[in-house]
């Protein structure tokens, strides 16, 4: 079901009512379902209402029908950052999801959404197919459970500690547990005229101000490993597209965006990375070049590649400090 937060005055009162299961009729304007399936993206469902591209706050949309809908999400503008080429090869050529990505899923289900992953997930049993009664039973348990998706003992075994983990931690608990989950988010950019959409794991009222919660799963949430992740993956660019678009939607700039790093492994234990604004302001300055370049591909229909010039190779930092200390000892005799 779409929803629209009105004045801005209302918004926090709305968000604090929502997350205690309380119905915001009155704070929120709502579409009904029949509404919901014929107007499916947000550009028409702002049409529908009269008001051609003002930004759309939030819906209440299944994940499937959001991935559908119309709007440049950052997962597909961050690999502007290889090349258009590359980017337009992946939209026409989509992988499948990987086991990682699967589990990631299974963990995000389980902590945001406990009462989807109960009746989506299954623990999958171990069968001997290499018999005939194995084979049997193996078939038997898909034809019963058909529909489910299957975890491993192994990875249902992740799931089951990362969830008590965060039962039995009263800082993250805060964060994961109240809230709105897996709320989307469309605005549209005048500057490129193009949609932006996001949509956000969790927003929760906390003591520090409404703060945006972004769950990912990792082999090592270590700080040292973490914030290395965090670049090269390019979630610092995540933190400033998922603000922006935010605050354009609801009128009023979130306090936080933070990233709670889940470990897949071992413990399972858990860390939590926020960002200052002055690199949310680098962030901003990144994404909206890949949005620049990424509006132009699709104007043009041209999709380039690597450039077409000698690349100079940069030695990295710590070999120029190597060089330059063995320098030293060579103009000191030592060698």
């Amino acid at each position: 079901m779409f929803q629209r937060i009105y004045p801005t005055s209302t918004r926090t009162q709305a968000v604090c009512l929502e997350s205690q299961g309380v119905n915001t009729t009155e704070t929120i304007f709502m579409i009904d379902e029949k509404d919901c399936e014929v107007f499916k993206d947000a550009m028409e469902v702002d049409r529908r209402l009269g008001r051609s591209l003002d930004p759309v706050s939030f819906a209440t949309v299944p994940n499937d029908e959001y991935h559908k809908s119309r709007g440049i999400s950052h997962s597909t503008l961050k690999k502007m950052s290889m090349s258009a080429s590359k980017l337009r090869w992946e939209l026409d050529n989509p992988s499948p999801p990987s086991r990682a990505l699967e589990l990631g899923t299974a963990i995000h289900s389980a902590l945001l959404e406990p009462h989807l992953f109960d009746a989506t997930y299954v623990k999958t049993p171990k069968f001997d197919r290499r018999t005939k009664q194995g084979k049997a039973d193996s078939e038997a348990w898909e034809e019963e459970n058909k529909g489910k998706v299957g975890l491993a003992p192994d990875d249902w075994a992740i799931v089951d500690r990362i969830r008590l983990r965060v039962e039995n931690d009263e800082f993250y608990r805060q964060l994961i547990i109240p809230g709105l989950k897996e709320k989307s988010f469309w605005t549209f950019d005048r500057e490129f005229d193009a949609w932006k959409r996001c949509r956000t794991d969790n927003i929760v009222e906390t003591p520090y101000g409404l703060v945006i919660v972004d769950l990912k799963s990792t082999d090592c949430a270590a700080e040292h490993v973490f914030q290395h992740d965090i670049t090269k993956y390019g979630y610092f660019t995540a933190a400033s597209y998922y603000m922006d678009v935010v605050e354009e939607a609801i009128g009023e700039r979130p306090s936080m965006y933070c990233i709670i790093a889940v470990e897949k492994s071992k413990d399972c234990d858990i860390n939590a990375f926020c960002f200052k604004e002055e690199d949310l302001v680098k962030g901003r300055l990144i994404y909206r070049r890949w949005l620049s370049q990424l509006t132009t591909c699709y104007r043009t229909g041209n999709w380039p590649g690597y450039s077409r010039q000698f690349v100079e190779y940069r030695v990295p930092k710590y070999l120029d400090d190597v060089a330059a200390q063995l320098a030293e000892d060579d103009a000191g005799g030592l060698f």
